[in-house]
């Protein structure tokens, strides 16, 4: 799967998110792609699909406390 933009970072902390936001795309589009199987639809659209996924940054060492970021963009498998 690649994303775009390619790498997602906290703004706040700096923490590289990208592995979180890439298992959350998978599993929306796996998601996706069950609802369609079951609906009968045939066939996928083409080119890159738009994505918002909510991940946690966990902070830093310093006490930093977790915490929720929306991250949008858009994914081609």
């Amino acid at each position: 799967m690649r994303l775009n933009p390619a790498e997602y970072k906290c703004p706040t902390h700096g923490v590289d998110l990208t592995g979180e936001v890439t298992v959350a795309v998978e599993d929306s589009v796996f998601t996706v792609q069950i609802v369609t199987f079951v609906r009968g639809v045939v066939g996928r659209p083409a080119g890159p699909k738009p994505f918002k996924v909510a991940v946690t940054c966990p902070g830093q060492a310093d006490a930093s406390q977790p915490h929720s970021l929306i991250c949008t963009g858009t994914y081609a498998q």
